[in-house]
């Protein structure tokens, strides 16, 4: 039921259908698992007469054409976007989204607050155009993947990452794993950080890009033992909205950029850099959160006292059961009983 249940809250929530499967030895002939699918059949067509639209939150722009830039073993793919949506993504509390980069140019592109390219490896005049006009702006936080920009389609180097990330680089031509340690819990994309929060894995990938100037968040651990930054960021224009009173305030070019040399990221350090941005923030545990505009779900393996705040005053609705929770409320709070998902509909109250 937790499982089938999160996966329905994905698809309500992210505008796909999702479906159960038979995993062998006849575990859909279970009566029990009949009842859940009978009541899982009826939500999905309550659904369709549900306003869905999408939640600003982060949103991962992959480039559909990074493996003609690397050797295509895909390990550094699985790390900064399997991994990343996966584990910090997944669990930081605000709503995620994946795109292309072509989706960038539709009218209707959504509205985020967070932007991250995991594999932008080789930068465009035309992804420039675009990136200016759809991305850096409103107060919103770009986040680039170590290799950002390293190619022009010539040359690998670091004069087109510069161009696109505005960071100054040292391009070291080797293989080597990344890891960095946040040092820098004065700034809010730091702050409330364990001091222990080193990110990285043992993978080998490069050529490295080391960033060598803008405001360092966090030291990088790299070969030779030499000292630099491991993450970075620098504000553009008003810079980012850091928190979501000050979003009309911001217009085109009003952003903070920031560049990891490591993934994946944990769930608070996500958090943070959202709330940086002017997101709203469901949850500050680290359980799943799944939300769009009408309808919001916490899935998690630990029990215990959850709470989901909601971005304005709402009619609350227990998905699962139908039953009602509150006529008004903006915040929801209820006792989890692990492994769970709980689903809440919302209709926006005046």
């Amino acid at each position: 039921a937790a499982i089938t249940w999160r996966n329905l809250a994905t698809g309500f929530t992210r505008g796909f259908n999702s479906y159960w499967m038979e995993f062998g030895g006849g575990w859909l002939r279970n009566d029990d698992i009949q009842n859940l699918i009978h009541r899982q059949a009826e939500v999905i067509k309550e659904s369709l007469e549900w306003e869905h639209e999408t939640a600003p939150g982060i949103a991962m722009i992959i480039d559909d054409t990074c493996a003609l830039e690397t050797n295509g073993d895909g390990s550094f793919l699985n790390e900064a976007v399997m991994s990343e949506w996966k584990m910090g993504l997944s669990r930081c509390g605000v709503p995620r989204n994946i795109y292309l980069f072509g989706d960038l140019t539709l009218d209707n592109f959504p509205k985020h607050r967070v932007f991250y390219f995991p594999n932008l490896f080789r930068l465009t005049e035309e992804k420039m155009a675009i990136l200016r006009e759809k991305v850096f702006r409103d107060g919103v936080v770009v986040v680039w993947g170590p290799g950002s920009g390293i190619s022009d389609g010539d040359t690998i180097g670091v004069e087109s990452a510069e161009k696109l990330t505005g960071f100054s680089f040292e391009m070291i031509g080797v293989n080597t794993p990344r890891r960095f340690l946040a040092v820098n819990s004065a700034h809010p994309v730091m702050r409330g950080l364990p001091e222990d929060t080193i990110v990285g894995s043992p993978l080998s990938y490069g050529p490295a890009l080391l960033p060598t100037d803008g405001v360092i968040l966090a030291d990088s651990w790299t070969k030779g033992g030499h000292r630099h930054a491991g993450m970075v960021i620098r504000e553009y224009g008003k810079g980012a909205a850091g928190n979501n009173r000050d979003i009309a305030a911001r217009g085109a070019g009003d952003y903070a950029s920031v560049f990891i040399t490591a993934v994946p990221l944990p769930a608070n350090l996500w958090r943070n850099i959202a709330r940086y941005a002017g997101a709203h923030i469901y949850s500050e545990t680290n359980d799943v959160i799944m939300a769009d505009k009408s309808v919001v779900a916490l899935h998690s393996a630990w029990s215990g006292r959850k709470t989901i705040s909601l971005p304005g005053s709402y009619r609350v609705r227990d998905v699962i059961t139908g039953t009602l929770i509150s006529k008004k409320t903006s915040r929801v709070t209820f006792d989890l009983d692990a492994p769970e998902t709980r689903i809440f509909r919302l209709e926006k109250t005046q």
